[in-house]
């Protein structure tokens, strides 16, 4: 690509995302980006741990009490 500054970056960019075809386009911010990458990345970490422990919990009740 070449480098034009005119101003113009963020249509080009929206452009290009309408051009490849993708189905939902939007304008950001960097802030707005990565608070929304903390707070996804925060919710999928924590409902990982949340499923491990209720799966462990279920397996350890099912195989667990057949040796007390």
């Amino acid at each position: 690509m070449c480098k034009v500054v005119d101003g113009q970056a963020t249509v080009v960019a929206l452009g290009c995302s309408i051009a490849l075809g993708l189905p939902f386009t939007f304008a950001t911010t960097l802030d707005n980006e990565y608070k929304s990458d903390i707070y996804g990345e925060r919710v999928i970490f924590l409902g990982n741990v949340h499923g491990l422990v209720e799966a462990s919990f279920g397996y350890y009740n099912r195989h667990l009490w057949m040796w007390m």
